[in-house]
């Protein structure tokens, strides 16, 4: 595992798209380098082209919010490149949707394509 030094680029860090238990929207997680329950920032854009599943090579960096100064959350990953893995890509699968009825324009759906 690598360390979480806040600021430290990482490259060749393998994510798969996933839907997260409890949350309607898909995530990134590690699934090399980083413990799997890290949180991975990454367009919304890119979780809703790529059926669950998919699997993505990326150049990542150790980032932490903060709130007055002080460190706010756990530290997650930011992505700054990234490279689809295209035989991770199934033809059909199941794919999220942004659900328009949701409040917050954070509500998904998923459905097989």
């Amino acid at each position: 595992m690598s360390d979480l030094t806040i600021g430290e680029f990482h490259s060749e860090v393998l994510l798969e798209l996933i839907k997260d238990r409890g949350v309607s929207r898909p995530r990134m997680k590690p699934i090399n380098k980083f413990p799997e329950d890290l949180r991975v920032e990454v367009s919304r854009q890119l979780r809703e082209d790529f059926p669950l599943g998919t699997k993505f090579e990326a150049r990542v960096k150790v980032c932490q919010k903060h709130v007055k100064g002080k460190p706010n959350g756990p530290p997650y990953l930011k992505v700054y490149g990234i490279g689809v893995i295209v035989s991770s890509v199934k033809d059909k699968g199941i794919v999220a949707k942004l659900d328009p009825t949701g409040a917050d324009g954070r509500k998904y759906f998923y459905i097989y394509e």
